[in-house]
């Protein structure tokens, strides 16, 4: 993927992003994560192994449902050191009323997004992701951006700057989410 220079991007703009990340991902590239966490940026709780989760929302899979949030969140604190920022993005945007309470009794504030689109396809150009994350600019946008595509990266900069223009900042879901 283009993860490490989206953030390499972001970091040249002084821009913070929040990453949501699977425990495959903070295992295998520890080490990058740590710079993550070291230079400002958020990684959290995207589940252990990207289930879907309002499958596991069932009294026969609660164990696992519990596992799947709670193993990211021990692989977190072995590799940064302390505890992750309680917020939860459910994989594929998939949840339920049980599985939004289940994750909430759990501790976690569930982040969605106002805007995504078929970013995560190969064939995706930098003009056509410029000109989807510009139609969707609005006061607290979320935006899941994928990093397969070379699409998305090579738009992050000019959409940065763009954004700066205009006089909007970017923030890190402290700044969005209230208590």
């Amino acid at each position: 993927t283009y993860i490490k220079e989206i953030a390499k991007l972001l970091d040249k703009h002084q821009v913070k992003a929040s990453f949501f990340l699977t425990a495959n991902y903070l295992r295998s590239e520890a080490k990058w994560v740590k710079s993550m966490v070291k230079n400002g940026h958020d990684i959290v709780n995207h589940t252990a192994h990207h289930k879907d989760m309002t499958k596991l929302a069932h009294a026969g899979r609660i164990k696992e449902f519990v596992s799947e949030i709670k193993s990211w969140e021990k692989d977190y604190l072995k590799i940064i050191g302390k505890k992750a920022k309680p917020y939860f993005r459910f994989p594929k945007g998939g949840f339920s009323e049980r599985s939004l309470k289940m994750v909430s009794d759990l501790g976690y504030k569930s982040i969605f997004w106002s805007h995504a689109y078929y970013d995560y396809g190969e064939d995706i150009s930098k003009e056509e992701a410029l000109k989807s994350l510009r139609e969707h600019v609005h006061p607290g946008a979320i935006y899941l951006i994928h990093p397969s595509n070379r699409g998305n990266y090579e738009a992050i900069e000019d959409f940065i700057i763009d954004m700066h223009k205009q006089g909007y900042r970017f923030a890190l879901l402290d700044d969005l989410v209230s208590s």
